[in-house]
């Protein structure tokens, strides 16, 4: 029997040994339809040309079906143009030319004059259907999963979808709502869709009905692009919060020493929208005796020398590009201050699983895996004074950090990567017997069904999310 756990979104099994997926329990189907052998993904970006934590997770997810004795392939787009196939980690991989008129990504600076023509190309693309399509055919996979498809345009789900092949849709951004991909433009979160999106998500919106179920990272993701016309008649959304690959052995953390600061860490890219300047700045009104922020990452050139300079000092440590699980080691709390709506900071749950606790702006999908008090703390995205008052209340009434430091250890098992590619089984045999369903009927303006969401009543009640939503286990 398999159970998705309404908590996590995580795929459990009565098995032995919790926390590890069968390998024969993906190979095979026991006779309930056919098995999966074969899962294409298609994601913009890939090894060795990630940048971020949607492509470590489908790299993750890829290999771990490698080692589970399926077949997986990726179609990727490279950035100097030339078609080449290759095999990472026993992952075939294809990587693709982009046929636009320059690659988005990286860090060379794209023309700005060009970039509405660019993104007009992208509303949809049909040459790299094509391609998509080629791969497929030659491929043959029996399911087909998408995740960032910038630059591939959502025109590649009409590919899928016309060769009658089983499409899943994992959501990782906004892209399917927003021309930026962030539902962000000027400091602010977008309360509504503008025109252009609106005028170059037409196709999307349209062909955001083909996938026959979707998987995102977090429900306030999925709840924003609905509202926007995305996914409209879809029936099957799961909630799944990014996973982990097994991290080095949890080490308890007992926060800082008598005597010692408080040292809070930030991993990630340095952009504004994290709100590092927030962080700096309120880490700045404290004594270094008192706090001390260690700096983790890269980001745009311009924007991570004013940083350095404007906090120039004992009190802040700028470390660059580092190894995610030494940098755990430093820290006693791990600060994510994004001011925009992320869908989920992967570094959360990768902090949780090395024991040490998260302290995280109330906005997108932070509150979903951080608890306060438990598994960390919240305040109001982009209030200094918040953020002030909690870091004040922790220096002079510290918590049990051994307790939140277990409590981590218990709640990342939860973010486990190996019972990812089963739903993905699961979701083969489901996605044949609705294929042949919508043929006939499609119901196109239904509610989708949530699964694997924690407190979907408490939730609703505080982001007045979409009414009627019901959660239930599924089970197999």
């Amino acid at each position: 029997m398999m159970t998705l756990d309404a908590g996590t979104g995580n795929l459990e099994r009565d098995r032995a040994e919790p926390g590890h997926a069968d390998p024969k329990q993906v190979r095979e189907d026991k006779g309930e339809g056919k098995a999966v052998r074969k899962v294409l993904f298609v994601s913009t970006l890939y090894y060795p040309h990630n940048i971020g934590g949607a492509e470590a997770t489908v790299r993750m997810l890829a290999e771990t079906l490698v080692a589970q004795g399926c077949q997986a392939v990726v179609v990727t787009l490279v950035p100097d143009g030339r078609e080449s196939v290759s095999e990472v980690a026993g992952v075939r991989v294809y990587y693709l030319p982009l046929a636009n008129l320059f690659f988005l990504h990286g860090n060379k600076r794209s023309p700005r004059l060009l970039r509405p023509l660019w993104h007009l190309i992208d509303s949809y693309n049909p040459v790299m259907a094509r391609r998509l399509g080629r791969i497929i055919d030659a491929e043959r996979p029996d399911v087909v999963n998408t995740h960032n498809i910038q630059g591939f345009s959502s025109a590649v789900w009409g590919a899928v979808d016309r060769r009658k092949i089983p499409l899943v849709q994992t959501l990782h951004d906004y892209y399917t709502g927003c021309v930026n991909s962030s539902m962000f433009r000027s400091g602010r979160n977008c309360d509504a869709v503008c025109a252009r999106c609106r005028i170059l998500g037409a196709p999307r919106r349209h062909y955001s009905r083909k996938p026959q179920v979707v998987t995102t990272v977090s429900l306030r993701l999925f709840s924003r692009l609905h509202a926007a016309g995305i996914y409209a008649g879809l029936s099957d959304v799961r909630v799944i919060h990014n996973g982990n690959l097994e991290p080095p052995p949890l080490r308890r953390r007992l926060g800082p020493a008598p005597g010692t600061p408080l040292r809070l860490g930030f991993l990630g890219r340095l952009e504004p929208v994290k709100g590092l300047d927030l962080m700096l700045d309120v880490v700045s009104k404290f004594a270094p005796e008192q706090v001390v922020a260690v700096i983790g990452g890269r980001g745009d050139p311009g924007y991570e020398e004013s940083l350095r300079q404007r906090f120039a000092g004992p009190q802040v440590t700028f470390r660059g590009w580092v190894d995610p699980y030494s940098f755990f080691e430093e820290i006693d709390l791990l600060v994510v201050p994004s001011i925009w709506e992320e869908p989920l900071s992967r570094v959360s749950h990768e902090a949780m699983a090395c024991g040490v606790p998260v302290l995280g702006s109330r906005t997108g999908g932070i509150p979903e895996i951080v608890h306060q008090g438990e598994s960390g703390f919240l305040f109001r995205a982009g209030d200094p004074l918040d953020l002030e008052r909690v870091l004040a209340e922790l220096i002079a009434n510290p918590p049990d950090w051994g307790a939140l430091s277990d409590h981590c250890g218990r709640h990342s098992r939860r973010f486990d990567m190996c019972d990812l590619p089963a739903v993905l089984v699961g979701l083969e045999r489901g996605c044949n017997e609705r294929q042949a369903l919508s043929r006939r009927r499609r119901v196109p303006n239904s509610e989708p069904h949530f699964t694997g969401i924690p407190s979907i009543r408490r939730e609703r009640n505080q982001r007045r999310m979409l009414s009627g939503i019901m959660t239930r286990n599924i089970r197999r």
